[in-house]
């Protein structure tokens, strides 16, 4: 009986071990307040709703940014977060050598330029020759605006890229929205100027897998997690407090992401205008 017993266990803790190495892994890009690596803020917190149902059958894992986004591409069944399929495609990092697989957008999130206190915002690329410009090490927009005469400075976390501005050691940094209300909020300081109109990948932030079954089953349970949290009070309010609104609110919503105290400086751009720069829809 004690024999069959221990055969028993050892063979479930087989079956677990097997289990856990076929389980995708969930990179999460930390790099500062809102995605941090001891598992507060405000992307943690939707990870944290979103994979709730998971239990075993995918890992979420922080990592600092680049090392996040290494780990990922080297994983031919790994996932990231948040991210976009079309944000990556527009890096060379997914073609259809390398397929990909997102779940339903969480929400839209835009980049913008903010300006340093006493400086006029950038209104168009041209604004930017001569300036010095704090950008996430590693990101997209390190790229996008390289031929842009700016100095270009990498950092490494948000608040430190806020500080940076707000101490007048660049003109300019690139944020996210909602991240950077969330940032400033965080830190007690008004959300800087910035031009609405003039904005960098815009896109839906999803969680982004390589093509596998594995990955493929994993996303349509997200999805479905999806569904359920667009109805969901209390998901809602967490998502409104941060200033963004669900995708399933609707066009308009979606384009209404308003930080704290900064809800005057987002204005929507005009209908047919045209930009000299990326947005990824």
């Amino acid at each position: 009986m004690a024999a069959a017993l221990t055969g028993g266990s050892a063979f479930e803790a087989g079956a677990l071990e097997a289990k856990a190495e076929t389980a995708p892994v969930i990179y999460a890009t930390a790099w500062g307040y809102t995605l941090a690596q001891d598992g507060s803020g405000f992307y943690n917190d939707v990870a944290a709703a979103l994979t709730k149902r998971e239990e075993g059958r995918s890992f979420y894992k922080l990592m600092p940014y680049k090392r996040a986004k290494a780990k990922f591409l080297a994983d031919a069944g790994g996932c990231l977060f948040p991210s976009s399929v079309d944000v990556l495609k527009a890096g060379g990092l997914a073609d259809e050598k390398h397929p990909m697989v997102q779940t339903e957008p969480l929400f839209e999130a835009r980049t913008h330029l903010f300006a340093a206190p006493g400086e006029e915002p950038p209104h168009t690329m041209a604004d930017l020759k001569g300036k010095r410009i704090a950008l996430p090490a590693g990101s997209m927009m390190m790229d996008l605006l390289k031929g842009s005469g700016a100095k270009i400075i990498g950092v490494n976390d948000e608040e430190s890229k806020a500080e940076m501005l707000m101490s007048g050691r660049v003109q300019v940094m690139s944020g996210m929205m909602p991240d950077t209300g969330l940032v400033f909020a965080h830190m007690g300081r008004q959300l800087p100027a910035f031009d609405g109109r003039f904005s960098f990948l815009n896109v839906g932030l999803a969680v982004v897998c390589r093509k596998t079954p594995e990955t493929e089953a994993l996303i349509g349970r997200l999805n479905s997690r999806i569904a359920e949290l667009e109805t969901d009070a209390a998901y809602r309010d967490m998502l409104h407090r941060a200033g963004v609104k669900p995708v399933g609110a609707g066009a308009e919503a979606m384009n209404a992401i308003m930080p704290a105290g900064g809800a005057d400086r987002l204005l929507p751009a005009p209908a047919g205008r045209r930009f000299p720069h990326l947005k990824l829809r």
